[in-house]
């Protein structure tokens, strides 16, 4: 509780970061089935955006579409962990998962293409905001 304020009195407020266990905006019946380590949450939003993707494209998506799979992965983990840089590795990770999985030459990191590197390169630029 606050100090009252006047004449020799100062105004304390303390901040009291949230338990592992609270997440806000996630319902509680959701969080007992997520793991309790942040990592292995990344990880796993991670592994269900890309399955999502190879979903997409075997029925035809474009694979730009794809990002915007891992644009809402990104954010589903800024949710449910408790620390920006889970979200910022989950960028990092997407961008990479993308390029190994769904740019040519597939299963390499290397960009054959321009245009998919500038894609990459604005796709990290906007997860990078999103992941905050």
């Amino acid at each position: 509780m606050p100090a009252a304020r006047g004449p020799g009195k100062r105004l304390t407020v303390m901040f009291n970061p949230p338990a592992a266990s609270d997440l806000p905006g996630v319902p509680a019946d959701f969080r007992r089935w997520l793991p309790k380590n942040d990592w292995v949450r990344t990880l796993l939003v991670l592994a269900l955006a890309t399955l999502l993707s190879f979903c997409l494209r075997g029925i035809g998506i474009a694979r730009e579409s794809y990002l915007m799979v891992y644009m809402v992965g990104i954010m589903c983990c800024a949710a449910v962990t408790h620390a920006y840089r889970y979200s910022i590795a989950a960028a990092a990770g997407s961008v990479l998962l993308f390029n190994y999985c769904f740019t040519e030459p597939l299963h390499t990191l290397a960009i054959k293409s321009w245009d998919d590197t500038v894609l990459l390169a604005f796709f990290l630029t906007v997860s990078s905001f999103l992941a905050h």
